[in-house]
């Protein structure tokens, strides 16, 4: 898994998203301003048995996180993600990946109305 996440920080840094929005694996640093993407992986499970080698499905949620009080600039960062992400092609350490396909997304208010969250889901098929 760790090789999955570290291959995603690499690939992630050679798109044009990552001149508005810094990357971080699970969590930010504590003060980091806004905005920023979080990813951290939501579920693991054996995909298909009829392979030599049984592929994992990865379910990886990107957080984008904004301090607007409009929800213009998570949804325009949401924008580029899918632009890097659908269907990315990426080198994985010691594996290989078999397809990244955009799974669901979800935008939320900040409860106390200061800012905006997209949650953005990828199913990730590697062997």
């Amino acid at each position: 898994m760790r090789t999955l996440l570290e291959a995603i920080g690499t690939y992630y840094i050679t798109q044009a998203i990552a001149a508005e929005a810094e990357l971080y694996a699970y969590t930010a640093p504590q003060g980091r301003a806004t905005p920023y993407i979080t990813y951290t992986v939501v579920s693991e499970r054996p995909e298909m048995e009829s392979f030599d080698v049984m592929p994992e499905g990865v379910l990886l949620q990107f957080s984008i996180w904004s301090a607007k009080a409009e929800p213009d600039e998570a949804i325009g960062l949401r924008d580029k993600l899918r632009r890097a992400f659908d269907d990315a092609r990426f080198s994985i350490i010691g594996g290989s990946l078999i397809r990244c396909k955009w799974e669901a997304a979800n935008l939320l208010q900040e409860p106390d109305g200061e800012g905006w969250g997209y949650h953005v889901d990828y199913r990730i098929l590697t062997q």
